[in-house]
């Protein structure tokens, strides 16, 4: 099970020791997105631990990330290979280098925790994520324009065909969340895995 980890400008980042317990429960690669200058900035691709970590504290430390929308993403595969190019999150296109690009700036973009059985396909190149980025949410923008994550009806209908969470980061900092999140001191995760590890360092220290 992958986990999304997500927070709105004016919170504080995550501690350290919850972001290992999520990867070390998910240990298939991190990406994050966080708003700036008017555009969505995407960085994934980090397989190991402290690479994450440090860059995110390197971008912390040049743009503040508490004044900022931030989704984090740890994935564990399903569907697609376990490489950089599909790890979360991604931009709304339908071209596969933009989706497995570990480096981009766009106006919109997300990221998915659960499994679309209808693009779940073990032998394929892409995750069932990116397919459904481009057959379903980027048919959607092109029918309904980038602010289609504002309409109810549109994000009703995309956990209806999704039966997942999703997470969607806009220019302006706003995010989207379609699915149950757990809320703990403004931080979403979209399961309570996040948890294990801190049940673990209670038991050990009680």
């Amino acid at each position: 099970m992958c986990i999304i980890v997500a927070k709105k400008s004016g919170v504080e980042l995550p501690s350290k020791f919850v972001l290992e317990t999520c990867f070390l429960a998910n240990p298939h690669g991190v990406g994050f997105m966080y708003n700036n200058k008017g555009r969505v900035i995407i960085e994934k691709g980090f397989m190991d631990f402290y690479e994450f970590y440090e860059r995110l504290i390197e971008i912390d430390n040049r743009i503040d990330l508490s004044s900022k929308g931030l989704v984090i993403h740890f994935r564990i595969a399903t569907s697609g290979l376990i490489d950089q190019g599909n790890c979360h999150p991604y931009p709304i296109t339908k071209a596969n280098k933009f989706l497995r690009s570990t480096f981009i700036s766009c106006p919109i973009a997300m990221a998915h925790n659960g499994i679309i059985l209808k693009y779940h396909k073990k032998n394929s190149q892409l995750n069932d994520t990116q397919l459904f980025i481009k057959n379903d949410v980027y048919t959607i923008i092109k029918k309904y324009s980038l602010m289609f994550y504002k309409d109810e009806r549109i994000l009703s209908y995309l956990l209806k065909i999704s039966n997942s969470k999703l997470a969607f980061l806009d220019q302006n900092g706003q995010m989207t969340l379609i699915g149950k999140f757990v809320n703990d001191e403004g931080i979403y995760y979209s399961n309570n895995s996040y948890l294990y590890g801190l049940n673990k360092y209670r038991i050990h220290h009680k």
